[in-house]
């Protein structure tokens, strides 16, 4: 026992070393990362004062596009060949007088005067000018920094690794920060980094075609504005003189070697004591600081005394103790195991550094320039603990708490505190670690605390939901209090963390930008993300910081470098809900489709699975569309948020898929650019936004029409007898996008409600001949895709006028037909495939996009028969046709045979995907009659419509009978038989099992919603019913 009071005491004395040794070494690296920020931050401002004093402009226009004015000269260092440029008479001495005016007063202002030596200013990637031009105040022992030898060096295209490698840093892999380099020695520079920041010509380098000002060619690749760089340099050995740090370390008998690290293969020594080759992991700790932009810089401190950090008493006092531990063993072991059990607790209260700090009378108190902290509560706690005994809420929180402390430790962050229901954890403090594997390590844990939390159940059964919500940044840490003292973060990112969680969404992960960035980096992990949109719009109002892009933190994957990766769940963390209406029905798999998965060298613009998720939607079986039977295709049994997210994104594909297909077929460009990739995203959330929350005529319902469409299109588009076989792919993407918007803006009312109330609607489309919510739909889609926001996605869809031509004409006809309640146009339908197609439609439809029968005759009778007649004037206004389009394209306007067909064909595809429902399985059927039901309802409650619930049964019979199957019929024969068959068996099967179950389906869907039950309790009940 006194020999364990004696390796504890030497213990402690070892810690008490260490830690000063740690203190002091932080302190170095915090205060040189501030001086590194504080040298390179006149960069920024140098960078914004050469775009916007425009005095620079002309600049590169003078000295012209590689290789003009190009001429090589010997590296008289290396004797290698230089790429020059004459800039005789461009970079003047007027020149260098403009630059100075900027450079002096920024230096001056940041009192940097002997620490930076110089700016150079390229422009082009041609160094141009510098201040001072020559700089012999800062050398006054050796050779000036003379930059005139450098002036009209190419950096663009010169074939040195490090300028090579800089500007493609700066201009092509874009670099986000300063490219800082060094410490490097030459000549005239000993010790000395050099700082590089690129500068962009408003908007950027991913600017619209439109908005690109100018192309520089940056080593063979051409970049859209891009003027060129500034770069400093800053006197390495002269900041070490400022910081004593050689004096800081000696005062305290330390030694040490400061390393900075760029990447595996890049360590270079920055400063050294001389006892710093003789430290080792036996007497020495290595303390490192995330610099942000200069890299991470390790610094290994320790003592070179025999013995290390073990104190010189502590062999006598092993000698005395081992003699009378004897006599006073047993007393002093009780001693220890009381402290002991008295440290642990402690241990559990705040971090060991800190109380070590405490015993010693030390402020506590330690900055952390980059950590991330996660926050989550439980969604509805308020009612929760009105509704529940205390007793009842302190068991829920401890046992729920209890795991996620395990979750914890198992992640190895830092948990800070619990108060109520919230719950804080920090990852980087106290234990440092670098900026992105700190974000991986709470991401992590938050993904798998809230799948924890899916399955969770209290005692008593019930189910509890939280919101989570992370950010990174600077923090304070400190302990607060004499009586019970607390260990606690401070400052704006402890605030911005628990605004994440607060304007999260219940069982979701917010981020801010910053960690989102982070997680890019992960060292160990890929991070699927998704941007936050909120009614079309990126982002979201945040108290106290004004509007934030955020994003989701969807899941998570091991690299597949990683040695565990073979270990790691291919879906990560589990999703699975034991008692979600999905799995009532059948497993639901994780869906994980066309989230941008951030990982090192993935596709920037994120979307690379999206034919991934396309393909999913084409092989799931027409049955099942909409079902729980593929990975990446969302399931739209649920209609809560989360789904809504899914379905925005599969749609997106779905129309990329077909607009890439448009691209193609037109020659150049063969892909879609990034830009026209994510407009494709925002329109479609931007369209889901219209969508009102009606239980049928919703956004879910718009997606299950998309995928069926798709489904219909493809199978037409890939059968080589199929109509569509050798179509124009613009057919494919207007009917996939017809099927997108067919009922935006519905206001859960039919027409003939809308014109009895004398709705806006009503009073805007008065037209006898104009189906309302059809034509407000349609309006509302145009005038979304013709914002100005998407150009270069109209750019892509309707390059000329005949691709507006038969993409209106399609809209129009497609959407305007979805109105069946109006038996006057759904007999004209019917009678104009009748004239069109006669008994069959095998070998007569038109399969082209334009048709190719030069001698097509026009006839009254098909003019009669046209739904566009009394819409002639929107079809044009609607894309922006000019008044002479009918007279340059004659054809497209004549009402033939041929153009017939083809309308008829384009208003069965939508027809058929708009009530795809009934002829897929049973489980569709329902689901969505019920829903249509609930609307029908919802209206009678506001007296509006009589109660459906007497006919209901009767009804769907007559439905069937007289529409549904007919329909089936005549769009059986635009395909080959087996799919046309499967059309029309799909419907006959669900009319015959509604004649056996439908009168207690009815039934059941009536007591369901007179008593407030979920859709899913009601639809397991009818699901069961074919199998009693």
């Amino acid at each position: 026992a006194g020999l364990g009071v004696v390796i504890v005491q030497k213990d402690a004395a070892m810690e008490r070393a260490q830690t000063s040794a740690t203190f002091v070494a932080n302190e170095v690296g915090e205060w040189f990362a501030a001086e590194f920020r504080r040298a390179m931050q006149p960069l920024y401002s140098v960078q914004q004062a050469v775009l916007f004093s425009g005095m620079f402009d002309d600049i590169p226009a003078k000295i012209g596009p590689y290789p003009e004015r190009m001429y090589e000269a010997e590296d008289p260092k290396t004797g290698a060949t230089k790429i020059m440029r004459d800039v005789a008479g461009i970079c003047t001495d007027e020149v260098q007088k403009k630059f100075a005016s900027i450079v002096e007063p920024l230096n001056d202002d940041a009192n940097l005067d002997g620490i930076v030596a110089g700016y150079r200013l390229y422009t082009g990637n041609v160094m141009c000018t510098a201040h001072p031009m020559i700089n012999s105040k800062d050398f006054p022992d050796g050779p000036p920094l003379d930059h005139n030898k450098f002036l009209g060096y190419d950096a663009g295209h010169d074939q040195n690794p490090f300028w090579k490698g800089l500007v493609e840093d700066l201009f092509i892999d874009r670099n986000p920060n300063i490219n800082i380099f060094g410490p490097f020695t030459n000549p005239v520079l000993t010790n000395a980094f050099c700082g590089h920041l690129p500068v962009w010509i408003p908007p950027g380098p991913d600017a619209a075609p439109e908005d690109v000002k100018s192309t520089l060619d940056v080593q063979g690749t051409p970049v859209n504005n891009a003027m060129g760089f500034v770069m400093n340099f800053l006197l390495w050995d002269n900041l070490k003189r400022k910081s004593n740090i050689y004096e800081r370390f000696s005062e305290r008998n330390l030694e040490f070697c400061l390393t900075r690290t760029d990447g595996p293969d890049d360590i270079k020594t920055i400063a050294e004591s001389e006892g710093c080759a003789l430290l080792d992991d036996g007497n020495s700790i290595v303390v490192s600081t995330d610099t942000v932009s200069n890299g991470m810089w390790d610094n290994r401190v320790g003592t070179i005394v025999p013995g290390g950090w073990c104190p010189s008493w502590y062999p006598w006092a092993v000698f005395a103790v081992t003699l009378a531990s004897f006599i006073i063993g047993l007393l002093t072991s009780f001693v220890l195991v009381e402290k002991q059990l008295h440290r642990n607790l402690l241990y559990k209260v705040m971090p060991r550094k800190a109380i070590k700090k405490l015993h010693r009378g030390q402020t506590v108190l330690e900055k952390y320039n980059l950590v991330t902290i996660f926050f989550s509560d439980i969604v509805g706690f308020t009612t929760m603990c009105g509704e529940m005994r205390p007793v009842q809420i302190m068991r829920m929180l401890n046992e729920l708490y209890t795991e996620l402390d395990k979750l914890v430790a198992k992640h190895k962050v830092y948990k800070v505190e619990t108060i109520g229901d919230a719950y804080m954890v920090v990852g980087g403090a106290p234990d440092r670690c670098s900026a992105p594997d700190a974000a991986e390590r709470v991401a992590a844990f938050a993904l798998e605390a809230v799948a924890f939390v899916k399955n969770f159940r209290t005692k008593s059964g019930d189910r509890i939901f939280i919101r989570a919500g992370l950010a990174s940044g600077p923090v304070v840490a400190g302990v607060v209090g004499d009586a019970m003292p607390r260990f606690c973060f401070f400052g704006d990112t402890v605030n911005f963390a628990s605004r994440m969680e607060s304007t999260s969404v219940k069982m979701k992960i917010q981020c801010s930008e910053l960690t989102y960035r982070l997680l890019l980096d992960a060292p160990s992990r890929s991070f699927t993300l998704q941007q936050r949109v909120e009614n079309g719009v990126a982002g979201i109002e945040v108290k106290g910081k004004g509007h934030q892009t955020t994003y989701w933190i969807k899941d998570a994957q091991l690299r597949s470098s990683s040695p565990a990766a073979s270990k790691f769940v291919a879906s990560y963390p589990p999703t699975t809900d034991i008692e979600s209406p999905e799995n009532v029905y059948g497993s639901r798999m994780a869906t994980n489709f066309n989230e941008t998965e951030v990982s090192r060298g993935s596709n920037s613009s994120g979307l690379s699975s999206s034919s991934a998720t396309f393909h999913s939607a084409i092989t799931q079986p027409w049955s099942m569309i909409g079902q729980a039977d593929s990975p990446t295709v969302p399931t739209l049994e649920a209609m809560d948020d989360a789904d809504t997210d899914d379905i925005i994104e599969c749609v997106s594909s779905v129309l990329e898929h077909h607009l890439e297909k448009c691209v193609e077929a037109r020659g150049t460009p063969k892909k879609l650019d990034g830009l026209v990739r994510s407009k494709i995203r925002n329109l479609v959330a931007e369209v889901s936004t219209t969508y009102g929350d009606v239980p049928f005529h919703n956004f879910q319902h718009a997606g299950h029409v998309v995928l069926s469409m798709n489904k219909l299109v493809h199978t037409l588009q890939t059968d080589p007898q199929g109509s569509l076989a050798n179509a124009d792919p613009i057919i494919g993407f207007s009917l996939v996008f017809s099927a997108l918007i067919h009922d935006a803006g519905h206001t859960g009312m039919s027409n003939k409600i809308l014109e009895e109330q004398e709705h806006s609607l009503a009073v805007r489309y008065s037209d006898a001949n104009t189906p309302i919510a059809e034509k407000h739909s349609i309006d509302l889609a145009l005038d979304i895709l013709f914002k100005g926001e998407y150009k270069a996605l109209r750019s892509a869809i309707l390059p000329d006028v005949l691709d507006k031509v038969h993409f209106s004409k399609i809209l129009f006809q497609s959407v305007l037909v979805t109105d069946i309640a109006t038996s006057d146009r759904v007999k004209q339908g019917i009678r104009r495939f009748e004239v069109a197609a006669g008994p069959s439609l095998d070998d007569k439809l038109c399969k082209c996009a334009v048709c190719q029968k030069g001698d097509e005759i026009t006839d009254d009778t098909y003019a009669g028969l046209c739904p566009l007649t009394c819409h002639l004037e929107d079809v044009m206004q609607g894309v922006d046709l000019g008044d002479d389009v009918v007279e340059r394209f004659p054809k497209e306007f004549n009402v033939t045979h041929c153009g017939l067909k083809r309308c008829v064909l384009n208003e069965h595809l939508m027809l058929s995907a708009d009530v795809s429902h009934t002829m897929q399985s049973w489980e569709n059927y329902i689901r969505w009659n019920f829903r249509l039901y609930k609307e029908i309802m919802a209206c009678h409650q506001k007296n509006l419509c009589p109660d459906p619930t007497d006919g209901w049964f009767k009804g769907e019979i007559g439905f069937f009978s007289f529409y549904i199957i007919p329909l089936a019929k005549r769009a059986q024969l635009f395909f080959d038989k087996e799919f046309g068959r499967m059309l029309v068996q799909g419907a006959k099967d669900n009319l015959e099992l509604w004649k056996e179950h439908g009168e207690k389906a009815a039934e059941l869907m009536a007591q369901g919603f007179k008593n407030g039950e979920s859709e899913a309790s009601v639809l397991e009940k009818i699901y069961a019913l074919p199998e009693t």
